[in-house]
Protein backbone atom coordinates (compact mmCIF):
# COMPACT_ATOMS: atom_id res chain seq x y z
CA UNK A 1 0.00 0.00 0.00
CA UNK A 2 1.32 3.29 -1.11
CA UNK A 3 0.56 6.63 1.19
CA UNK A 4 -1.37 9.31 -0.29
CA UNK A 5 1.92 11.67 -1.18
CA UNK A 6 3.51 8.47 -2.44
CA UNK A 7 7.01 8.91 -0.52
CA UNK A 8 6.05 5.53 1.52
CA UNK A 9 4.91 2.08 1.60
CA UNK A 10 3.25 -0.39 3.43
CA UNK A 11 3.94 -3.94 3.93
CA UNK A 12 1.05 -4.66 6.79
CA UNK A 13 1.90 -8.77 7.50
CA UNK A 14 5.41 -7.83 8.07
CA UNK A 15 4.74 -4.25 10.00
CA UNK A 16 7.21 -1.93 7.91
CA UNK A 17 7.00 0.91 6.58
CA UNK A 18 9.98 1.49 3.19
CA UNK A 19 11.05 5.03 2.46
CA UNK A 20 10.26 5.41 -1.68
CA UNK A 21 13.24 7.26 -2.14
CA UNK A 22 15.86 5.89 0.03
CA UNK A 23 14.70 2.24 0.65
CA UNK A 24 14.82 2.93 4.36
CA UNK A 25 12.88 0.47 6.26
CA UNK A 26 11.14 1.36 9.71
CA UNK A 27 9.70 -0.88 11.71
CA UNK A 28 6.16 -0.43 12.93
CA UNK A 29 5.70 -1.18 16.76
CA UNK A 30 2.88 -3.27 16.70
CA UNK A 31 2.13 -5.70 19.48
CA UNK A 32 -0.10 -7.80 17.94
CA UNK A 33 -0.55 -9.03 13.99
CA UNK A 34 -1.59 -6.56 11.33
CA UNK A 35 -5.07 -7.65 10.06
CA UNK A 36 -4.65 -7.16 6.48
CA UNK A 37 -8.54 -6.95 5.40
CA UNK A 38 -9.22 -4.34 5.62
CA UNK A 39 -5.96 -3.07 5.04
CA UNK A 40 -4.53 -0.45 7.21
CA UNK A 41 -5.95 2.98 5.88
CA UNK A 42 -3.63 6.16 5.76
CA UNK A 43 -4.87 9.06 7.95
CA UNK A 44 -2.48 11.52 6.23
CA UNK A 45 1.08 11.33 4.22
CA UNK A 46 2.71 10.15 7.63
CA UNK A 47 0.14 8.56 10.19
CA UNK A 48 -1.56 5.21 9.50
CA UNK A 49 -4.31 3.30 11.00
CA UNK A 50 -3.61 -0.48 11.38
CA UNK A 51 -6.32 -3.14 13.23
CA UNK A 52 -4.39 -5.41 15.27
CA UNK A 53 -5.18 -9.02 16.93
CA UNK A 54 -3.60 -11.63 18.84
CA UNK A 55 -1.84 -14.28 16.98
CA UNK A 56 -2.84 -16.94 19.07
CA UNK A 57 -6.71 -16.47 19.10
CA UNK A 58 -9.00 -19.12 19.41
CA UNK A 59 -12.94 -17.84 18.83
CA UNK A 60 -13.85 -14.52 19.49
CA UNK A 61 -11.49 -12.34 18.08
CA UNK A 62 -10.36 -9.12 20.43
CA UNK A 63 -8.96 -6.47 17.22
CA UNK A 64 -7.21 -3.10 18.77
CA UNK A 65 -6.81 0.00 16.16
CA UNK A 66 -3.56 1.72 16.91
CA UNK A 67 -2.03 4.83 15.18
CA UNK A 68 1.20 4.52 14.00
CA UNK A 69 3.96 7.30 12.79
CA UNK A 70 5.23 5.67 9.13
CA UNK A 71 8.27 7.84 9.99
CA UNK A 72 9.53 7.03 13.44
CA UNK A 73 7.96 3.57 13.59
CA UNK A 74 5.58 4.50 16.79
CA UNK A 75 2.45 3.49 17.68
CA UNK A 76 -0.53 4.24 19.58
CA UNK A 77 -3.32 2.35 20.98
CA UNK A 78 -6.24 3.96 20.15
CA UNK A 79 -9.27 1.27 20.91
CA UNK A 80 -8.80 -1.56 22.59
CA UNK A 81 -12.05 -3.22 21.40
CA UNK A 82 -12.22 -2.31 17.91
CA UNK A 83 -14.36 -5.38 16.86
CA UNK A 84 -17.16 -3.15 15.32
CA UNK A 85 -14.41 -0.69 13.41
CA UNK A 86 -14.05 -1.51 9.70
CA UNK A 87 -11.37 1.10 8.15
CA UNK A 88 -11.80 2.22 4.31
CA UNK A 89 -10.33 4.44 1.89
CA UNK A 90 -12.60 7.83 2.10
Amino acid sequence: MLSPDGRTIIHSLQKVAIDVATGKVTKLQLPDQTIDWPEPVFEDATHLLALTQPEDVMGAIPRKLHRCDVTTGACKLLVEDAANITLQQP
